[in-house]
């Protein structure tokens, strides 16, 4: 019992890392909104997001439990970035896309 009660603090820390990658998911929403549908930016973007995700997951998972994988990691990073989107990231969106609206409004009345 006290080896699974010792699992605990890197099971948080997998779930602070996949808050970290919902973080990341956020951003490049945000990103994908403003700058509208393009396949070669989505195409960018999801390059760049899941090798930044990549990178936050291998770091995550060598700095807690020294580059060896368990199931129970990921499962705390898949966690972390459920709870972020369903807890923060979703009452943000409707804000940011009016936003978002506003600003490409404001940029198109622009004066040249």
């Amino acid at each position: 019992m006290t080896n699974t009660l010792s699992e605990f603090p890197a099971f948080l820390g997998a779930v602070y890392a996949g808050a970290w990658i919902g973080v990341l998911y956020a951003l490049f929403w945000l990103v994908r909104m403003a700058l509208g549908n393009n396949k070669w930016i989505d195409g960018a973007l999801d390059t760049l997001f899941y090798l930044l995700a990549g990178l936050i997951c291998a770091f995550a998972i060598i700095r807690i439990n020294g580059g060896t994988p368990r199931a129970y990691l990921f499962l705390g990073m898949a966690l972390g970035v459920a709870a972020l989107l369903r807890f923060v990231a979703r009452p943000l969106k409707p804000p940011a896309q009016k936003m978002i609206k506003w600003l490409k409004q404001k940029v198109k009345k622009r004066p040249t």
